[in-house]
């Protein structure tokens, strides 16, 4: 599967305490979401084998999702296509970066809702309806990545508040 071109994203940087490769150590061990994710009831692999790597996330509100990893950066991060199926695929980018204190994660969602050709028509609903939500959903995960660094124990089901795709 290669990725389509897409044309808007939606992305969060989070400045956290972690070094870099206490960062890379948490998000790239397997089972990883289970651990900081506050949507996430389990994150199971189905092959954990760098960019060839696939894992599913079972919601708490009923949706899964495959996470299928195409580029794998040893120490910097990784870039994936998630979906309920092959047709309807999200681009994914975790991207890990250095600070002076601690170190920082930009997540950047390339969603496939109304992110494709034609563009005015499409620039509204994504402006509207997409970017708010996965904006939120994202503020969530930089949330449970705060609260997993600070406390070391796995963040609660909806810990900071429920999302309306993802959360009963």
């Amino acid at each position: 599967m290669s990725p389509k071109k897409y044309l808007w994203s939606v992305n969060a940087v989070y400045n956290l305490g972690f070094t870099t490769h206490e960062l890379w150590e948490l998000i790239s061990s397997p089972n990883n979401l289970e651990k900081f994710h506050p949507f996430c009831n389990q994150n199971p692999v189905v092959k954990w084998d760098g960019a060839r790597s696939i894992d599913k996330i079972y919601y708490h509100g009923g949706k899964v999702l495959t996470r299928n990893f195409f580029e794998w950066n040893d120490g910097k991060g990784y870039k994936l296509l998630i979906g309920e199926n092959d047709t309807d695929l999200s681009k994914v980018e975790w991207k890990i970066s250095k600070r002076a204190t601690g170190s920082s994660l930009e997540i950047s969602i390339y969603p496939y809702r109304f992110n494709e050709k034609p563009k005015f028509l499409n620039y509204l609903p994504f402006s509207m309806f997409i970017k708010p939500a996965l904006s939120d959903y994202l503020w969530h995960i930089g949330e449970g990545l705060k609260c997993y660094q600070e406390t070391g124990l796995p963040v609660e089901r909806n810990q900071f508040g429920n999302h309306k795709w993802f959360s009963p």
